[in-house]
């Protein structure tokens, strides 16, 4: 059970209360802070109250803690340099010192693993790895560097759920590697410890450059040697890579069984591998510009800056502001918008400087666009008057790998060219400032994304909810640009009457002329995108075939909505608006992932609204016929007269009856008028387009539907009327015969304002004129 004792009363110390409380394996016996009373104030305030029976000790008095018998642990949050001095004049032997994030660590996430007798499943380790890099980022490294690695071989010990391990940094100038932290080995062993290069598993993995898992059956005579030699069941060793060249090695090993590791654990290893290469490189890194305290001080100064919680832009701002203060120059730093090539400013000591400044460069465009271009330094000297000299220089900002973040650009009145130093030192800081820069970008990115598919899965639930079709396409092209930051979207749909994808619903639509030139580009677009049957991305439109001088959309992107297996739709973007930005970027790869996910959610609600339209179509039928009954052709001919209105097109409706239909009703009888009404309904259905509408009103009276016919309309009808009167209703000759009669009334709606009520009005007051004509013959 460890001893523990808390320095400082703050609320970051005393919040661990209740973890150590939970623990297990540790008990708090002491808390030292000078100000005994503030301490129970702020206990008060967290709602905590130090029972008598939990023998812990309350002091002001830092020396307590040498009299503290069986102490192993001290947790520093006091913040007080003053303190930590003390604490470490003490010499406490076998008293280990951390921090409050590391014991966090240690007794959150760790503790509620319970990991310290078997290995963390997946999900537990990329926690700790998360957690990790959260203390990693937040420390001192120049303090804490020991600490630090600590974690990260307390990590590896739990994690793999081994007994012994170590991490071995390899000293350069005699290729000998020494234990810096370890767990689990006897002192004596760590002191007689060699370490040469080449020599046993660690000495292997240093010169190799490569890891080593021993564990189960081992088929390298060599490797099984060496386990036996050390005394070992199970064993992984990693090295610690720092542009591919070694700097250390991590180890980690157990007696509890030969098959105690597999891939999985050498995988992890290596991932926490490279985070102690990034503490000892960094650590490495701040060591050597010590030598030069001012040096030190400034590169401080912006790795606090770059550490703390503030936004990007603010970050650069302040970074801008101190190199310029200590360097007696004007900073400013650009970052990269990757997908438009572009330089942004978002930070500069000019005083003329703002958040509402912008300004953008294409690369290769300014010195600063060359020196993105061609990742190399830029400068250009000169004299504007005697003595009074101009140093202009723009750095890449590089982060590993190579990957340009930006560009940092200096301009200097007067500088002191016989000192290389600050330009090293802004070397120094350019690396930082790129790795911040590229961090920052990819947590966006991840955030974005996040949200984005928060936000498509919200929007999926209310789109699938919704049961009309038009209602769905209107929310799926304000839903879609919303999420995606468009400035106008457009969904187009298949009209199952003219087989044409007409514009269903659009968002953010301005002007008229501006919606003219965007709906012709459309056309060609998603005209290709039916055609490809695939998705188009077009970042830049006017570099393409679809770029138009009217239209102002930059950025283009179009995706097919499919239902079945076929294309009934397409939904297009255009201009990508994001948030920091005054002009459009370019959709890219990201943003066409983005729509697909969307547009799985849009098909299935098409799919459900176009099933409950079809179900109401089923229960719209007249049974007799299966043809459309009256109400069901009223709302057919309602959605014909608003396309003709919409879209500036001619149709005609009519009916046609048999106006002797009672006579044979009496000669032929109930089911001979049945048979006639069915043969007529048969017949219209045969002799008319895919697209036309014909249904049964009543009796012997049909309704039809003919859109933009090529043929009169009034000559379609009298023709379909004569094919009905030569209808043989008497094949057998059983009966006395009875001519089929029929008569039609007719009217064509050519444009202007009216509605359905008045179509059938015009159309029956014709058939009943016709009507009489026939019954008074």
């Amino acid at each position: 059970m460890k001893k523990v004792a808390i320095i400082g009363g703050g609320k970051e110390g005393l919040s661990l209360l209740p973890m150590l409380r939970k623990s297990k394996d540790a008990t708090v016996v002491m808390i030292v802070d000078r100000n005994p009373n503030a301490l129970i104030f702020k206990l008060n305030e967290l709602g905590y109250k130090i029972s008598a029976d939990l023998n812990i000790e309350v002091t002001s008095n830092l020396n307590a803690i040498t009299h503290c018998k069986d102490l192993t642990l001290i947790i520093d949050a006091s913040e007080d340099e003053e303190i930590h001095l003390i604490l470490r004049s003490f010499n406490l032997d076998n008293v280990e010192i951390i921090s409050p994030l590391s014991a966090r660590l240690i007794w959150g996430h760790m503790g509620e693993s319970g990991a310290s007798q078997m290995s963390l499943v997946r999900s537990e380790k990329a926690g700790l790895l998360a957690s990790l890099k959260e203390i990693v980022d937040a420390v001192n490294l120049t303090k804490d560097k020991k600490e630090l690695l600590s974690m990260v071989l307390r990590v590896a010990l739990s994690s793999t759920g081994s007994e012994r391990g170590s991490i071995m940094l390899l000293d350069k100038e005699d290729n000998r590697l020494s234990i810096v932290v370890s767990q689990g080995i006897a002192e004596n062993i760590i002191k007689n410890f060699k370490g040469r290069y080449g020599e046993g598993i660690a000495g292997q993995v240093a010169e190799t450059g490569k890891p080593i898992l021993l564990s189960g059956r081992v088929n390298n005579s060599v490797l099984d040697e060496l386990r036996s030699r050390e005394a070992v069941q199970a064993a992984l060793s990693v090295p610690l890579l720092a542009d591919k060249k070694t700097i250390g090695v991590l180890n980690v090993s157990t007696n509890r069984s030969k098959d105690a590791f597999n891939e999985n654990e050498l995988t992890f290893l290596t991932t926490l591998a490279s985070m102690g290469a990034r503490i000892i490189l960094r650590s490495q890194e701040i060591e050597e510009m010590r030598h030069d305290s001012d040096s030190f001080s400034i590169w401080k100064r912006v790795s606090n800056i770059l550490n703390a919680v503030m936004s990007l832009e603010k970050k650069l701002f302040e970074v801008s502001n101190v190199i310029s203060s200590y360097m007696n120059l004007e900073c400013s730093i650009y970052t990269l918008e990757v997908d438009s090539s572009q330089l942004y400013l978002k930070a500069s000591s000019n005083a003329g400087f703002s958040n509402s400044t912008y300004y953008t460069l294409m690369v290769g465009e300014g010195i600063e666009g060359i020196a993105a271009k061609t990742r190399r330094e830029v400068t250009l000297k000169g004299e504007v008057s005697e003595g009074d000299r101009v140093l202009f220089k723009a750095y890449p900002l590089l982060s590993s790998g190579e990957e340009l973040q930006g560009v940092m650009r200096i301009l200097s009145h007067s500088p002191n060219e016989e000192d290389p130093e600050d330009d090293s030192l802004l070397r120094d800081l350019i690396k930082i400032i790129a790795e911040e820069i590229k961090d920052s970008f990819k947590e966006e990115r991840i955030t974005l994304k996040t949200t984005k598919i928060s936000a498509i899965n919200e929007a999926g639930i209310n789109l699938i909810s919704t049961k009309d079709l038009k209602e769905v396409t209107r929310l799926i092209a304000s839903s879609a640009a919303m999420i995606l930051d468009s400035e106008e979207s457009i969904v187009r749909f298949r009209d199952p009457l003219s087989g044409h994808f007409t514009i269903m619903s659009t968002y953010g639509m301005t002007d008229k002329e501006s919606r003219i030139s965007l709906f012709k580009m459309d056309k060609e677009l998603s005209h290709d995108v039916i055609e490809k049957g695939v998705p188009i991305l077009v970042p830049h439109l006017k570099d393409s075939s679809y770029s138009s001088k009217e239209s102002i959309a930059k950025s283009g992107l179009c995706q097919p909505i499919k239902r079945g297996g076929k294309i009934v739709g397409t939904i297009s973007l255009y201009n990508k608006i994001v948030k920091g930005f005054f002009t459009p970027l370019p959709f890219n790869e990201e943003d066409k992932d983005i729509l697909a996910r969307f547009t799985s959610y849009a098909e299935r609600a098409i799919d459900n609204s176009l099933i409950v339209e079809e179900s109401m179509k089923l229960i719209s039928f007249d049974e007799l016929t299966t043809l459309p009954h009256a109400e069901s052709m009223e709302n057919r001919l309602k959605d014909e007269l608003e396309r003709s209105k919409r879209h500036n097109k001619i149709f005609s409706f009519a009916f046609l009856d048999v106006p002797n239909f009672t006579s044979y009703v009496k000669v032929y009888g109930h089911d001979g008028g049945e048979t006639l009404v069915r043969d007529i309904s048969h017949h219209l259905r045969e002799s008319i387009r895919a697209f036309d509408v014909v249904g049964r009103f009543w009796g012997s009276r049909f309704g039809i539907i003919l859109p933009e016919s090529e043929e009169k309309g009034v000559d379609v009808i009298k023709r379909l009327m004569e094919e009905i009167e030569e209808i043989n209703l008497d094949p057998e000759g059983l009966f006395a015969p009875q001519k089929v009669k029929v008569i039609y009334g007719f009217t064509e709606y050519t444009g202007g304002e009216t509605d359905i009520n008045e179509i059938i009005k015009k159309a029956a007051e014709d058939l009943e004129k016709k009507r009489r004509s026939f019954l008074s013959e």
